[in-house]
C-alpha cells in the first residue's frame, strides 16, 4: 500500500490545529487509509507567511519518511465525508471541490489551493512550490502554470457558465490608447446621479494581462463616467467590478466572482429607491449581488461617457482596457432577472431595440451599439437619442463569440469540506490588505506567466530551511523551521 504524506503549513492557528488533527485521524481511519504521516510545518520566525516554502519543507520530510505521494493541506479545511478520498494519485488532483464558505461550489475553476494531491514522481518534476510568494496569495496559481508548463496530465476542459452555439459577431478590439468618446446629454447626466438605470456588455478580456508595478491595483475599465470612475471595470483580480460614489466620496461596488478572460454577458444595474447595485453574467446573478448604496450619489460633472478606458486625459488614472466589447446598451431603469435571461439569450447577442418575450421596455433604451453601423469613425446608436459616439484607434471586426475558454485545468475529485472561520487575509474591497501580496501578483502576471522567470531556477531545488525543533507522536509531526 502506498504511503501517503499530509503537510500542513501552519503559523498561528491553534484552534484550528486542535480541530484539524483528530478530524483528519478520525476520517483516514474511517476510510481505510493506514500507512500515512502528518507534518505541521510551522513558520517560526518573523517574517511574512510563505505557504510555497513551507510546502517544499514538508515534502522534503515526507520523502524522507518515505512516503509515495503528498497531499498539501490548508489546517482550515476539515474532511466532511467519504467524497474526500485521500487514496493513491497518478496525478495531480485537486481534491477541495466543494467548500462550505462558498456554497459548496468550486471557488473558481482554475483553483488549485485548499487540499491538493501528488505523487512524489510529479512533484520533484515541476521543482515544487516556489519560494518566491511571501505573505498571501499566488503560490497556488504559480503551481499550476508549472503543471501546465512540465506537461503534467491535467484535464482539458471548456471554462464556461453555459454550452452554447458560437455566433459570429460584430465587435470592437481596443489595445492600450483606444477608445471610445461619448457626448451625453444633459438627461443622461440626470439618470447617472439621481435615477436609475442598467447598462449590458458583451466583453472579452485580453489575456495576456500586465499589471502596473507602480499601483496598488489595476482596473481596466470597460465603460466609464470620468470623475471618480463610476463604471464598469475588469481588475487585476480578475473579476468584474461597477462602481459608484456618494455625496461624501465613499465607494460602494459589486463584484464578479473571479473569472477567465472569455466572452462574458455582463449586466448591471442602479436601483435608485431601493439603493442597490446588481450585476448579472450569461443570465445569472454574481454571489454578490445585490449589494447596498448610502447617501446621494456624487453629481456627475463633465458631458462625456467613455468605452475602453477610464479618462484619456489623465496621466495616471486612464486605465486603459485590452480586450473586445460587443453590443453595448443603456436603460433608464432596471433590468428585471427575467429581461435579463431574455437579454443574454443563450449566448447570441440580438436587437434591443425590438421588443422579444420578457423584454418589453424599448422605450426606455437610451443609448445601444451594436458596432455593426459605423458611418466616418462614430458608432451610430440605434436608440432614438442619437448618443453617437467617436472611435479613437479601436478596430471592428467580425468574430465568433465563444461564451468558453478551452484550458488544462486540474483533475478533481469531488470532496465536500468544511472552511473554519478565520479573518480575511487577502483582500479588503477588491484590494489587498497587504503590499506584499500587490508583489506576489505582479511576480506571477508580469514574471512567470510571461515565461521571464524560470520554476527550474525556483523551488525544491533552491530551498533553504533551518529545523529549530521536532516533535513526533503517533503519525503527527510538528515541526518548526526557520530560514538560514
Amino acid at each position: 500500500m502506498a504511503k501517503l504524506g499530509i503537510i500542513v503549513p501552519y503559523r498561528d492557528r491553534e484552534e484550528h490545529l486542535s480541530r484539524f488533527i483528530p478530524e483528519i485521524k478520525s476520517h483516514l481511519e474511517k476510510t481505510s487509509i493506514d500507512d500515512y504521516e502528518v507534518f505541521v510545518i510551522n513558520q517560526d520566525n518573523d517574517l511574512p507567511f510563505n505557504r510555497g516554502w513551507l510546502c517544499n519543507i514538508g515534502f522534503t520530510l515526507a520523502k524522507n519518511a518515505k512516503c509515495d505521494y503528498v497531499c498539501f493541506h490548508d489546517v482550515d479545511m476539515l474532511p466532511e465525508d467519504d467524497s474526500c478520498d485521500y487514496s493513491w494519485v497518478d496525478r495531480p488532483i485537486q481534491l477541495s471541490t466543494r467548500l462550505s464558505n462558498n456554497k459548496y461550489k468550486l471557488p473558481y475553476p482554475e483553483y488549485f489551493g485548499g487540499v491538493t494531491l501528488f505523487p512524489i514522481q510529479h512533484f520533484e518534476l515541476i521543482n515544487g512550490y516556489s519560494n518566491e510568494y511571501w505573505g498571501w496569495g499566488f503560490e497556488d496559481d504559480d503551481l499550476l502554470y508549472r503543471c501546465r508548463t512540465s506537461g503534467l496530465p491535467l484535464e482539458e476542459d471548456v471554462v464556461s457558465t453555459k454550452q452554447l452555439t458560437n455566433p459570429f459577431i460584430r465587435s470592437m478590439s481596443f489595445k492600450k490608447g483606444d477608445y471610445i468618446d461619448v457626448s451625453i446629454s444633459p438627461l443622461w447626466q440626470k439618470i447617472l446621479t439621481r435615477g436609475s438605470y442598467s447598462y449590458e456588455v458583451w466583453v472579452q478580456p485580453s489575456d495576456l494581462l500586465q499589471i502596473d508595478n507602480q499601483k496598488h491595483y489595476d482596473e481596466f475599465h470597460i465603460l466609464t463616467q470620468p470623475g471618480y470612475h463610476t463604471g464598469l471595470c475588469w481588475t487585476s483580480a480578475q473579476q468584474y467590478k461597477y462602481g459608484v460614489w456618494n455625496v461624501n466620496h465613499d465607494e460602494f461596488m459589486v463584484v464578479s466572482h473571479k473569472m477567465s478572460e472569455q466572452w462574458n454577458h455582463i449586466v448591471v444595474c442602479v436601483d435608485a429607491p431601493t439603493k442597490t447595485l446588481q450585476m448579472y453574467i450569461n443570465g445569472e446573478e454574481v454571489q454578490n449581488s445585490p449589494t447596498s448604496y448610502f447617501g446621494n450619489l456624487r453629481e456627475i460633472k463633465g458631458d462625456k461617457f467613455f468605452l475602453g478606458c477610464a479618462d484619456p486625459k489623465s496621466i495616471r488614472d486612464n486605465n486603459w482596457f485590452e480586450g473586445n466589447i460587443a453590443q453595448f446598451s443603456m436603460w433608464r431603469r432596471t433590468v428585471d432577472r427575467r429581461a435579463v435571461r431574455q437579454l443574454f439569450n443563450e449566448g447570441v447577442p440580438w436587437d434591443v431595440t425590438k421588443p422579444k418575450n420578457e423584454y418589453s421596455f424599448v422605450d426606455d433604451l437610451f443609448c445601444s451599439y451594436d458596432f455593426e453601423n459605423i458611418d466616418n469613425e462614430k458608432v451610430i446608436d440605434k436608440s432614438r437619442y442619437n448618443h453617437n459616439g467617436n472611435i479613437i484607434g479601436g478596430i471592428t471586426k467580425k468574430q465568433e463569440l465563444i461564451l468558453g475558454e478551452k484550458k488544462s485545468l486540474p483533475t478533481r475529485r469531488d470532496g465536500k469540506f468544511t472552511c473554519l472561520d478565520h479573518e480575511e487575509n487577502g483582500w479588503s474591497k477588491t484590494k489587498f490588505k497587504d503590499w506584499r501580496s500587490r508583489d506576489n501578483q505582479i511576480r506571477y502576471f508580469n514574471f512567470v506567466r510571461t515565461g521571464i522567470d524560470d520554476y527550474k531556477e525556483d523551488g525544491l531545488s533552491t530551498l533553504k530551511y533551518t529545523i529549530k525543533s521536532q516533535e513526533s507522536q503517533a503519525k503527527i509531526n510538528f515541526v518548526s523551521i526557520d530560514n538560514e
